[in-house]
């Protein structure tokens, strides 16, 4: 999903839906159309793509070590 919509959500998502695949995983694919976290001109601010792209991965990360 775009990240704008997704990455706030997590939590939510969580608690109001169940894991796919019949195991514990979270489905994660998010895309981060419009960040540019190398500083050129982008449709967002660096620290906010950043920050969100922190939180993704964090998500995401804690879905493999479980």
């Amino acid at each position: 999903g775009f990240w704008v919509v997704v990455v706030d959500k997590y939590e939510d998502m969580i608690r109001t839906y169940h894991p796919g695949l019949g195991d514990e995983r979270w489905p994660f694919v998010t895309h981060f159309v419009g960040c540019k976290p190398c500083g050129s001109y982008g449709d967002y601010p660096v620290e906010r793509c950043l920050k969100s792209m922190e939180r993704a991965f964090n998500f995401a990360d804690n879905q493999i070590l479980q």
